[in-house]
């Protein structure tokens, strides 16, 4: 064992155990209501260190806790209100999009701050937690709707839109308000593309006692608390982000839009070079040759392209290709006499053109090559085998009669065993036959 994986090692048992050497951090969200008050989310953790030193699936956090949820008001002093709620669970403020969601929990309606049940009053910062227990609401499961409810949804071609709950103290008594959509649309309210999505009336419930008794639900279009034909985003009373984790969101926007718009122009980039590669190919000898289409590949021959060009595609040459299957054969013979290089663009070191041919062309095509180069027919490769041995494995059997005839090696060995033993494991019975009787 070297001495950096004793090292990485080390480090992974350290940041487990996370004995001593976690720190105490939190994340922070300050989300802005109209009227300059504002909610503040914390939510604490123990951060490792020592987990990004480590090229591994390493957690960096430990002992995540909910957000606790503060409030500050803006009359006489901004002074802090904790308020009693447990609900809102951590999630990682890691993009814009996350803060936003987190934020439509928060509202300003009618000039009191709400977020959820807790309706905080402006002119005392009083809390006043709304009881609705008996409250009965529109679920977006159908089944628990009463059937009144779900006849009347089904009638106006509404549903209710999820996360558009709530609770608002206007003219001495309790409103609660559940946004509807139009029907059919699967919406998400707190979806980071929810234009379409938009609130054309609403379900109202009504207390005058505190929550103890509601009328209601009744499905109206004249809302009292939300702005019909907006989307929950874009209601003026909720609140947005103004702050995660001390820096402004302004700009945390700001450098999303210029990596989103530099991620844009890479994959602009990477089209226009799909495409242009496409279309140079569709015009490419090798194009040609995959279609079967000779006189489209005799005329670009006369047309003087770079018979060796590599392909846009894979970045082998023409001749590369034209050895991968017997029927190309006719095409590989147009090439070797046009003069194509026979080391061609893609060919591995220590391989030769004649070995790929005896593994996948044809006696003609090996034939030509051997009238156009001296090779050595028992070359071997880096792994020892020669081109004798790429037809035995490929069951090529004519290719194997024409490297018997030009005196290749019937012993030859190579990682797989003799050719003989290769060619009766895998059922070449013809092969075996020639193989043997070169042998004796």
């Amino acid at each position: 064992m070297n001495f950096k994986v004793l090292v990485l090692l080390s480090l992974v048992v350290l940041s487990q155990a996370a004995c001593g050497i976690t720190i105490p951090r939190e994340e922070v969200l300050e989300c802005g209501l109209p009227d300059g008050s504002k909610f503040v989310l914390r939510a604490k953790y123990d951060w490792d260190p020592l987990a990004q030193l480590i090229p591994a699936d390493i957690t960096e956090r430990y002992n995540e806790q909910n957000f606790k949820v503060s409030f500050y008001g803006i009359k006489k002093f901004r002074r802090s209100i904790d308020i009693p709620i447990e609900a809102i669970e951590h999630t990682r403020l890691g993009d814009s999009g996350t803060a936003k969601g987190l934020c439509l929990e928060f509202a300003l309606i009618r000039g009191n701050a709400v977020v959820y049940q807790y309706i905080i009053l402006s002119n005392d910062y009083a809390i006043k937690e709304i009881k609705a227990d008996t409250l009965k609401g529109i679920s977006i499961t159908a089944s628990e709707n009463s059937p009144t409810v779900q006849s009347k949804l089904v009638a106006h071609k509404l549903e209710p839109l999820y996360g558009t709950s709530f609770f608002g103290y206007i003219n001495g008594r309790y409103v609660h308000e559940q946004g509807l959509a139009e029907a059919g649309q699967k919406c998400d309210s707190r979806a980071a593309n929810e234009k379409q999505c938009l609130i054309v009336a609403v379900s109202r419930n009504i207390s005058t006692d505190n929550g103890r008794t509601w009328i209601g639900p009744i499905i109206t279009n004249k809302a009292e608390i939300f702005e019909l034909g907006k989307s929950l985003r874009e209601q003026s009373f909720v609140a947005r982000p103004l702050r995660v984790n001390g820096k402004n969101f302004a700009r945390i926007e700001q450098e999303e839009a210029r990596l989103e718009a530099k991620q844009a122009k890479e994959k602009q980039t990477e089209q226009a070079l799909f495409r242009r590669q496409t279309e140079e190919y569709k015009h490419s000898l090798h194009s040609a040759i995959e279609s079967g289409d000779m006189n489209g590949f005799e005329q670009r021959l006369n047309a003087d392209v770079d018979i060796n060009a590599p392909s846009s595609q894979d970045g082998r040459a023409p001749l590369m290709l034209a050895l991968d299957k017997p029927e190309y054969a006719p095409y590989a013979l147009a090439l070797i006499q046009r003069g194509a290089n026979l080391t061609p663009k893609g060919i591995y070191e220590g391989v030769t053109v004649l070995m790929l041919a005896a593994g996948s062309s044809t006696p003609e095509v090996m034939q030509a090559l051997l009238a156009k180069q001296k090779y050595d027919i028992n070359q071997r490769n880096p792994n020892g085998a020669t081109a004798l041995s790429y037809a035995v494995a490929a069951g090529m059997t004519d290719n194997v009669k024409f490297l018997l005839e030009q005196g290749a090696n019937v012993g030859v060995k190579s990682g797989e065993g003799g050719l003989i033993e290769i060619a009766r494991q895998q059922g070449y019975t013809e092969i075996v036959r020639l193989l043997e009787q070169r042998k004796r």
